[in-house]
């Protein structure tokens, strides 16, 4: 295993701070970016990776000075968006396409939530009472527990 040397202490490959990005995410990145004839040498990749790394630490520490300013805990796409204009790197990717790709984010979750919701619906109905359809009897709309009988209701009778 390699090592390097930073500020006086020893730091082993890849134990710099337990993360690294997925490689084979990072090639295709890569790839897509450059030309078919062009080769990424392996110290480049790892550069690559590292640069990355580097970049999503600035612009979520970027986005959480903007949820920070807004009183919130919580950072939200906005922020993200906000972050990128403040590090002028809007001018590498349109805001309204970073905003639709949020958009669309946001509406495809809230369509999974009503989906599961729905059959966990359907899921709760076929445990309580078969298929969720009329079982015949009186039909019962209040969520009011039933009562409960006395224990003189539930004694045999001696007579």
């Amino acid at each position: 295993m390699s090592a390097a040397v930073v500020e006086g202490k020893e730091i082993k490959k890849d134990e710099d701070d337990g993360f690294d990005l997925p490689k084979a995410v990072i090639q295709r990145i890569v790839k897509s970016a450059l030309p078919d004839n062009v080769q990424v040498q392996k110290d480049a990749k790892t550069a690559i990776n590292q640069s990355a790394k580097i970049f999503i630490s600035y612009l979520t520490a970027c986005a959480n000075d903007f949820a920070m300013s807004a009183n919130r805990r919580t950072l939200s796409g906005n922020d993200v968006i906000n972050a990128m204009e403040e590090l002028e790197f809007l001018d590498h990717i349109p805001k309204a396409k970073l905003e639709a790709a949020l958009s669309a984010f946001l509406a495809d979750s809230e369509q999974k939530k009503k989906e599961k919701k729905d059959k966990e619906g359907k899921d709760k109905s076929k445990t309580e009472g078969g298929d969720g359809g009329d079982q015949g009897g009186a039909e019962d709309d209040t969520d009011e527990p039933m009562p409960v009988p006395d224990d003189d209701e539930l004694q045999p009778s001696q007579g």
